[in-house]
């Protein structure tokens, strides 16, 4: 059985909600094939990220690891600079296939334009380094059916992201 891990903040985790992105995941997956581990922890940045990478990834052996940091470090005094420090040690740590996770955009625009800098950061990070990235922010979360707060989806919101997941990962996953 090879392991996914989910490795982020909050929105990994599935905050607020009973049924996150890696739950809503599994329905898509053959679980006799792959077992999903929900390494998110609310209010991580990417600091906190690294500090527990090893048992929260590593001790894994994943198969496929999908980060998702950004949204917390924008609202941090972590800058640009040291987040992508921070998230390239990450990544070159992890030998496995990765992927990088770009959230949606906060529902208020004060929160939009804290976040932006650091997207660009992580497609940045992603095209210098040919890492695969599953863009969610390309999905308008503005509207209230998909958010629970002005951050945090609900299940539909989720369903997103897991659909997105689904199809950036669906190539790499042996499901006969």
């Amino acid at each position: 059985m090879k392991t996914i891990v989910g490795f982020g903040n909050s929105l990994t985790y599935g905050y607020l909600v009973n049924r996150g992105y890696l739950d809503i995941l599994g329905d898509f997956i053959n679980k006799e094939n792959y077992k999903i581990v929900n390494s998110g922890i609310p209010g991580d940045t990417v600091i906190e990220g690294f500090q527990r990478l090893e048992y929260s990834v590593l001790k894994h052996n994943p198969y496929i690891t999908i980060f998702e940091f950004a949204l917390n470090d924008a609202f941090s005094n972590i800058s640009v600079p040291k987040f992508r420090e921070y998230y390239l040690n990450m990544l070159n740590r992890v030998d496995n296939l990765k992927f990088i996770m770009i959230p949606h955009l906060p529902g208020e625009k004060f929160l939009e334009k804290q976040a932006k800098p650091y997207y660009h950061s992580l497609k940045l990070l992603a095209e210098e380094t040919d890492i695969p990235v599953i863009d969610i922010s390309k999905h308008k979360f503005s509207e209230k059916e998909l958010l629970l707060d002005n951050v945090h989806p609900n299940e539909k919101g989720y369903r997103i992201y897991a659909e997105e997941v689904y199809k950036a990962l669906k190539g790499f996953l042996n499901e006969n």
